[in-house]
């Protein structure tokens, strides 16, 4: 048995494309986030699942770099914690970045311990979310801001 591929690694990125899955039960959103990551040179769409029962599929098939991964998710059943640790438990496990609306230090505590590599907000600049998306990629971690302390 060879020498185990790193998945995520900076130099594995450097020398191709992000590939990136969406995650998320809203069609827009999935579609707005694609169509952002259309314009980028170093970054791929490798898929786009609306379910967890879709992300299993589309992971397994495409094997993204990077998860972009909704926190709640619509259909009742799962939300995106558990998402990311179906994530982190596949063969080659892509690096998660959880996309909310509620993205807090509350949530980022949460993904944090689900194995989620960062997390940002829907409310973030689509350079932002680019941005996210290549930090996590090349193994850092992205966290919302912390609220300010009152004097």
């Amino acid at each position: 048995m060879g020498a185990r591929r790193v998945w995520g690694d900076a130099r594995h990125v450097q020398a191709s494309r992000i590939r990136v899955l969406l995650v998320d039960d809203h069609e827009a959103v999935r579609q707005g986030l694609a169509d952002l990551l259309a314009d980028e040179e170093g970054i791929a769409l490798a898929g786009a699942a609306a379910s967890a029962r879709e992300m299993l599929v589309e992971a397994l098939r495409v094997t993204p770099d990077v998860a972009v991964v909704d926190y709640e998710l619509g259909d009742g059943q799962t939300d995106g914690l558990t998402v990311c640790r179906l994530l982190k438990g596949l063969p080659r496990p892509p690096r998660v970045l959880m996309y909310s609306a509620y993205a807090d230090s509350r949530l980022a505590e949460e993904a944090l311990a689900a194995g989620a590599d960062g997390v940002i907000g829907k409310s973030s600049l689509g350079v932002e979310v680019v941005w996210a998306i290549e930090a996590v990629a090349r193994g850092r971690r992205v966290l919302p801001p912390l609220p300010a302390l009152a004097p």
